[in-house]
């Protein structure tokens, strides 16, 4: 792991919001993301690559980075979108939580 003090942000926050350590890809795919870089997620279902893609937006604005506040994320499926804003919301308030958490402590 890099020595960049956001990996240690992306780790903590990451389990958090999904209760699990976050893969090698996953840390490298937000940790580019949330630097602007471009990528291609390509795993196999079920590896995680939903809450990879949205975690760059909940987790850049308590980081006070430069980031759109909008993600725009194509499904084939109206359930798939209905699930999938389901858990963004869950996720948002979960991490929502946690800062109020740490910040009355």
């Amino acid at each position: 792991m890099r020595a960049d003090p956001l990996y240690s942000h992306i780790d903590k926050d990451f389990k958090h919001l999904t209760a699990f350590t976050p893969r090698t890809f996953q840390r490298e795919t937000i940790y580019k993301i949330l630097n602007h870089q471009d990528i291609l997620l390509r795993e196999p279902t079920g590896s995680g690559k939903t809450e990879t893609a949205i975690a760059p937006f909940l987790f850049a604005k308590p980081l006070n980075l430069d980031f759109p506040n909008k993600l725009i994320y194509v499904v084939p499926l109206r359930t798939l979108a209905n699930r999938l804003q389901s858990r963004g919301q869950a996720a948002k308030r979960r991490l929502k939580n946690l800062r109020n958490q740490t910040q009355t402590s």
